[in-house]
């Protein structure tokens, strides 16, 4: 392995974690990304390398590596970027191949999302031809966890506010989009409008969500696919619906108020409807015992009722509303997403519902989206969700990339003083807020209390560089502290969070002693 001299300790470090025998050669260069190519070529050869299987160049070297090769006579390419991940890339000769162009872990992932993406396409393969039915083209099969994405509250959002979520869910993945009405508000014409609006502008399957018949009729005579929450109560108002629309039924019976509580009373109910839609001609049968959330009674139980339904009833698809506890638990939604798409891939769910209802879950779709992929992959490989190249760690991480903290003979440690304000800037100040909707940040340049400019960026470094274009920053101070407060609202946008200028990010339990 190739490097300079400020990082040769921290290579030679975590390359002997590798169990490989190895060699460190350390240039003369103080940083490795800038040694050209063509220098560490006469080097290597003028040293007299000889008798390695291959040579190892780092990773953030630009250019392209095989004049090495040439020179020496010995297979090169380039490694990581940080040196955290050599363990992992020695551990992977022979097994990928690497490059001599883009550094090693990026072809390493690269080569595992092109396979993973193979075996996902075999898997639809497998699962279209095993499908109950299909749902508007997207196939229903045992355990093929299709994502089902409810715009709630459609009605009070409005024809364009649905359209624009309806946009955004089918962008991260959602194989459905169901249309949320509002229980108690019979709205059969605008259900008809927003089933045709997503129909035709998204061009994805639609669902209507509903216990109301006549916003059923009028949404499937729009074109809806699927009908959501059929009871026991509304099948006998829904004769006239055509037999191949989808229909997902429910255990209850909302107009005698009857809520079976116990797993056999669930799975009874539940049995006696999917036998009345059946017997009524209904092709397409799906169904729901209805997920609990904690502890409201329990889920444990719910999920035990998913179990003993599907066990009494194999050839009937179910679906899962996951939405039920990501909503109803003041908990990070990422990692439930993950966790309840593992346990629906154990009972071969069909479809997953989920929400987007509050903002702590949003993103929820797009994160059970990327759940329920690593599940499949998982299952199929008979592994756990680890080590793939799909992930939903956010805030947490897998290897710690930080560098160690290296001793300074001779220098003296100084302790920083507590801050304070920046000095005023005589060109004025700036006030930043976020656009979520947009994704961008905003930077607005007051000078004597009137606006100049409003600078907009997708990106801190954007924004602060096109301020200083301007001469809109003219203190050290204050530069600094755009860039601080920048970056913080651009960390806010990437996490979803709130931003307000001068206040910490909350990060809740993480940061408080």
């Amino acid at each position: 392995m190739v490097t300079g001299r400020a990082a040769s300790k921290i290579v030679e470090e975590y390359a002997s974690k590798s169990g490989v025998d190895f060699e460190v050669y350390v240039m003369s260069h103080e940083v490795a990304a800038l040694i050209p190519p063509i220098e560490i070529a006469k080097r290597l050869k003028a040293h007299g390398v000889k008798g390695f299987d291959l040579i190892l160049i780092p990773g953030l070297i630009s250019g392209d590596v095989s004049v090495i090769e040439k020179e020496v006579g010995i297979p090169t390419f380039k490694g990581p970027i940080h040196a955290a991940d050599i363990p992992y890339v020695l551990s992977m000769i022979g097994k990928v191949e690497l490059s001599k162009v883009e550094p090693a872990c990026k072809i390493l992932n690269l080569s595992r999302e092109l396979r993973e993406e193979e075996e996902l396409r075999a898997l639809e393969e497998e699962l279209r031809s095993k499908a109950y039915f299909d749902i508007a083209g997207v196939p229903i099969a045992k355990g093929s966890l299709r994502i089902v994405a409810e715009v709630t509250s459609a009605p009070i959002k409005g024809v364009e506010a649905t359209l624009a979520e309806a946009l955004r869910y089918k962008s991260y993945g959602a194989d459905i989009v169901d249309i949320g009405m509002v229980a108690g508000e019979s709205k059969p014409e605008l259900a008809s409008k927003l089933v045709r609006t997503i129909k035709k502008e998204v061009e994805v399957a639609v669902s209507i969500d509903s216990l109301d018949p006549k916003e059923i009729t009028a949404a499937v005579e729009a074109g809806a696919n699927l009908v959501i929450s059929v009871d026991s109560g509304i099948l006998d108002d829904l004769q006239d619906l055509p037999r191949d629309v989808a229909i997902v039924v429910i255990p209850t019976d909302v107009k005698k108020g009857y809520y079976p509580t116990t797993i056999g009373d669930k799975v009874s109910a539940l049995e006696e409807t999917v036998d009345k839609a059946l017997r009524m001609g209904f092709k397409k049968v799906i169904a729901d015992p209805i997920l609990s959330p904690p502890l409201q009674p329990s889920l444990l139980e719910s999920l035990v009722a998913y179990y003993e339904f599907a066990k009494r009833r194999p050839n009937v698809p179910l679906m899962m509303g996951v939405g039920n506890v990501t909503e109803l638990m003041d908990v990070d939604s990422i990692g439930i997403n993950g966790l309840m798409a593992a346990i629906a891939a154990e009972l071969e769910i069909s479809l997953l519902l989920t929400t987007e209802a509050s903002n702590k879950t949003c993103n929820c779709v797009r994160e059970l989206c990327i759940a329920a992929r690593m599940a499949k992959l998982s299952k199929m490989a008979r592994k756990p969700m680890k080590d793939l190249s799909l992930s939903l760690l956010a805030i947490k991480e897998k290897r710690d990339l930080t560098l160690p903290v290296e001793k300074m003979e001779g220098c003296e440690v100084v302790k920083a003083s507590e801050s304070r304000m920046h000095d005023y800037d005589p060109s004025g100040y700036v006030k930043i807020t976020i656009d979520k909707c947009r994704r961008g940040l905003l930077a607005s340049h007051f000078k004597a209390g009137e606006v100049t400019c409003i600078i907009e960026g997708a990106r801190a470094e954007d924004v602060y560089n096109e301020l200083i274009k301007r001469g809109l920053v003219t203190t050290l101070s204050h530069a600094a502290y755009l860039g601080k407060e920048l970056y913080k609202a651009e960390l806010a946008l990437k996490l979803g969070k709130s931003y307000v200028q001068d206040e910490e990010l909350d990060f809740g339990f993480l940061v408080r002693s």
